[in-house]
């Protein structure tokens, strides 16, 4: 689908809001927590879309400047324009609002508020209790906030909340949805488990790792077709492993579905994935996580 850019504005330190508009015929609706895939500057992106829940409404992104951008969050900051055209390549729902009439306990870090915004609203539309959480590094990075959700709105500013002491305060039938850093989310996750909650109460999104400034080479070696090829930092694993020829799934590019798991022969992989820890012994996620190489060896 063609989509044009009708509106773009700065709504907090480093995040900009963009408002797309069909070309022709009008916008499918959305549920709460859907996202819109488009290619950005040639590369294929995905955002979650904050408006364009009715038939025929406008959508909204909200993109925050990554520091380690590839070209699509810094292109979409200092050159995207009103009156651009963009590439739609679809919408899809991976983070829907469950169905359970429970309280919802949303956890929010920095720019993963976005699928709150109306999971929140959709949920007092329904007349259900829910709380939102938001860890930011200053007031300054936190993206307006709805009135409707402010009396329900705890902000941590600059600091890190104690999960453990905000998740014992809440009904334990509660529904928990948290987006945000996989490193958060792995706490999250784990302190739910420790306190009981149920697996099916837990949903998450993350908007995936970036590469760390330690990373180093890697030497792959593809047990299976004897290739072998150095990847640079900064690289997903799951480009160069395509790129080879190399055949596997993937679906979300972000460390959550585990369509891209590779086994593991030989190695240290360094997990920066979301997926139950129980699936990482021998194995990794290649859109993601890194290893500690030199050399690493993949069953592929």
């Amino acid at each position: 689908m063609q989509l044009i850019v009708t509106d773009k504005q700065t709504i907090a330190e480093d995040t900009v809001s963009v408002r797309l508009e069909a070309v022709s015929g009008p916008l499918q609706a959305v549920a709460p927590g859907a996202h819109v895939t488009l290619e950005v500057n040639g590369l294929t992106r995905r955002y979650t879309l904050t408006r364009g829940h009715n038939a025929g409404d406008p959508y909204e992104i909200q993109v925050l400047r990554a520091r380690d951008s590839h070209g699509g969050s810094q292109w979409i900051h200092d050159d995207l324009a009103v009156g651009d055209a963009l590439e739609g390549l679809g919408v899809a729902n991976d983070f829907p609002l469950s169905a359970v009439p429970a309280p919802s306990v949303f956890i929010a870090g920095g720019i993963g508020i976005t699928p709150f915004l109306s999971m929140a609203e959709a949920v007092a539309a329904a007349g259900r209790a829910f709380e939102v959480h938001h860890v930011v590094r200053s007031t300054a990075r936190q993206v307006p906030i709805p009135s409707f959700i402010l009396p329900h709105l705890t902000t941590y500013a600059g600091v890190r909340p104690d999960f453990a002491k905000l998740l014992g305060h809440v009904d334990r039938d509660s529904q928990l949805y948290v987006c945000g850093p996989v490193e958060m989310m792995a706490v999250v996750r784990a302190e739910a488990h420790r306190q009981g909650f149920a697996s099916n109460q837990f949903h998450a999104e993350t908007f995936g790792a970036g590469p760390a400034a330690t990373d180093q080479p890697l030497e792959v070696h593809l047990a299976l077709s004897g290739t072998s090829f150095v990847v640079p930092p900064g690289r997903p694993l799951l480009d160069a492993l395509l790129e080879q020829g190399a055949w596997l799934g993937y679906e979300c590019r972000r460390g959550q579905c585990g369509s891209c798991m590779a086994e593991v022969l030989e190695g240290e992989p360094i997990h920066r994935d979301s997926i139950d820890p129980a699936l990482r012994p021998g194995a990794m996620c290649t859109c993601v996580s890194w290893a500690r190489g030199p050399r690493l060896v993949l069953n592929l």
